[in-house]
């Protein structure tokens, strides 16, 4: 795209190199996307005027037809672009515009070539009347779409900036990962403690099968002799030799892993890290987390081979 914005350029000159860059444009661009592009380097939303009377072309053509520069000495200079869409005539019946008349009726089959010549001209008239009459609802339907093309490219250069540093994200996350984070975080209040929820959000970001289960309250016996006089009851001595624990125990089963291998669970790895992230902000802040990874049996065996990773214990079994 020409950088005609940076450039003190007048209005005339402005809307020239507009209509230079649309007419480079050669992809099948959503209209409203172009639209923005162009409002953003530096022509006016005015300066663009939508025309949708190329609906019936639409299979061969791209979304902009054609692109024009209309100059008149009652309006301002402005480009027209001509769209394959339907307007709201193409859309509502025509006999709502075009009713047979009784002279029509009289005649019935008995008409001329003159006349018939002359019917077709008075409908396209009427025709072109009616367009011109929706025009200016439809420009401004087709302004709403690139308000919206508007905001969602603002939503999506939030993203892309710094601005994800305020949750803190460790600098080893890609961007795409950080985006992903950044649309679950409006949710976190659901998605915390909703196992369901929860498992969904992690197959999201980790992109491997995930399932979480709660671990039962288990019972932990701790025989121990009497240490009366050198032991702190409730820190390294209780009341009978049995300890329940009541915290709640998450346990994570990663895998059969496809996307990933061993080695990113690793201390360092970056599924470890997208891991422990994501914990961070959508698990209980009083669980306790176990994690299990599943490997395929497919993928076990040992291969001394360059570029392959083979780790006993972890990645190999004997």
């Amino acid at each position: 795209m020409s950088g005609y914005r940076l450039t003190q350029k007048n209005r005339s000159e402005i809307l020239r190199l507009a209509l230079e860059d649309l007419k480079k444009r050669n992809g099948d661009l959503k209209a409203n996307v172009v639209a923005n592009q162009v409002i953003q380097n530096g022509a006016n939303e005015n300066d663009l005027v939508a025309t949708l009377d190329h609906y019936f072309v639409r299979h061969f053509s791209r979304d902009i037809s054609n692109v024009e520069l209309v100059e008149s000495n009652i309006h301002q200079p402005f480009i027209e672009l001509q769209l394959t869409k339907a307007g709201f005539y193409d859309l509502l019946p025509e006999g709502l515009f075009f009713q047979p008349t009784q002279k029509d009726f009289a005649k019935g089959n008995q008409i001329n070539v003159a006349e018939e010549v002359f019917n077709y001209r008075r409908d396209k008239q009427r025709e072109k009347e009616i367009r011109k009459f929706f025009q200016p609802i439809e420009n401004e339907i087709f302004k709403q779409e690139i308000y919206i093309e508007k905001h969602e490219s603002e939503l999506i250069d939030f993203f892309r900036t710094p601005q994800t540093e305020i949750w803190n994200f460790p600098a080893s996350i890609s961007e795409k990962d950080q985006t992903s984070f950044a649309l679950l975080l409006p949710h976190a209040l659901e998605i915390n403690g909703n196992l369901a929820l929860m498992t969904t959000a992690l197959e999201l970001i980790l992109k491997e099968k995930i399932h979480i289960r709660k671990q039962k309250v288990e019972a932990s016996h701790f025989p121990q002799p009497l240490t009366l006089g050198s032991s702190r009851l409730g820190s390294d001595m209780i009341c009978g030799d049995v300890f329940w624990e009541e915290s709640l125990i998450l346990h994570y089963e990663i895998g059969p892993l496809q996307r990933h291998s061993i080695e990113d669970f690793l201390p360092g790895g970056n599924a470890l890290t997208l891991f422990k992230t994501f914990n961070r902000f959508f698990a209980p802040l009083d669980a306790d987390l176990e994690f299990e990874i599943m490997i395929d049996r497919d993928k076990q065996k040992a291969t001394l081979a360059a570029g392959e990773d083979s780790i006993l214990g972890y990645s190999t079994i004997l």
